[in-house]
């Protein structure tokens, strides 16, 4: 019955353990072992196929879209607001 089934699990669960012991260890390529490496995506290679300048702004493109975007102040602007505020310089 299930025992039957656990027994069968369990060895499958031991096997592939040592199995993947032995490999580590080892250091050696599995048989059909395939060496992955990082690549562009599918979908990045498709958007960079497509049509248009390369490398345009985040900015400029909300410009071209009509968008409204506002514009941070410069960091030593932000830190001279922030000193003035609690009795800095």
């Amino acid at each position: 019955g299930i025992e039957w089934h656990r027994e069968g699990i369990e060895q499958l669960l031991v096997r592939l353990s040592e199995d993947a012991e032995d490999w580590a260890t080892e250091g050696t390529r599995r048989p059909g072992q395939i060496a992955v490496c990082k690549e562009p995506s599918r979908v990045a290679r498709w958007a960079a196929a497509l049509p248009g300048p390369p490398g345009v702004t985040l900015a400029d493109e909300l410009a071209r879209a009509g968008a409204v975007t506002a514009v941070a102040p410069p960091l030593a602007a932000d830190a001279r607001v922030v000193q003035g505020g609690h009795g800095g310089t």
